[in-house]
């Protein structure tokens, strides 16, 4: 797919800092770096297999009862593109 070739180059320089993003302390850049996550999950799959190990240490913590609704949605999102993809 087209988004798939897009998003290529820009996964592997992405990941380190969505990794960041997910332990950030403002709910707005977890919710937004856990979506990013998903969407390179989906649409390149082979590229982010070897890193999905890492994604799912970060994801884990978002699906805690005390996260924030939106977060905690967006990683349950993430992790349905992780297995579709």
């Amino acid at each position: 797919s087209h988004l798939s070739e897009a998003c290529v180059p820009y996964i592997q320089p992405m990941l380190p800092i969505l990794s960041q993003g997910l332990g950030d302390k403002s709910s707005s850049v977890r919710r937004n770096s856990v979506f990013c996550c998903g969407v390179f999950a989906l649409a390149a799959p082979s590229h982010i297999g070897p890193m999905a190990a890492q994604m799912l240490q970060g994801i884990q913590p978002l699906l805690s009862e005390d996260e924030e609704e939106e977060v905690r949605d967006n990683a349950v999102g993430c992790l349905a593109r992780m297995v579709q993809g």
